[in-house]
């Protein structure tokens, strides 16, 4: 009676290659998500009005978690601060947050894309 024999091999070697993309994978998202929030720190930090620099000196990146960071400004004026106005002639709006949350956000495809193209792309 002749059956039908069905041999898989490699089964072990592809699920080695998906544990390690994984761990790539989300090595990478931390990477890109420190590297955005720092971006974000920086252009905050670059736009902010500087009086005392007690702002300046609050904004900062925190609570980084698998796929989270936390970026911001901890000087209990600072909401107050980015949605100034401002009323010196040339000088414009103090919206520093605003400005470094526009940045990052049409900076990250780029970030993102460089990040993982490097990671997959040989």
């Amino acid at each position: 009676m002749a059956g039908i024999i069905i041999k898989v091999t490699g089964l072990n070697e592809a699920i080695s290659f998906f544990n390690i993309a994984a761990t790539d994978i989300s090595q990478t998202t931390q990477t890109v998500l420190n590297d955005a929030a720092d971006l974000f720190v920086s252009e905050a930090t670059k736009n902010v009005h500087v009086i005392t620099g007690r702002l300046k000196g609050s904004i900062s990146k925190s609570g980084a978690s698998r796929n989270s960071i936390t970026v911001g400004a901890t000087a209990p004026y600072a909401v107050h601060e980015n949605r100034r106005i401002g009323s010196k002639p040339g000088q414009g709006p103090h919206d520093f947050a605003t400005k470094a949350l526009d940045t990052t956000a049409k900076e990250l495809p780029d970030m993102l894309q460089t990040a993982y193209d490097e990671l997959f792309i040989p």
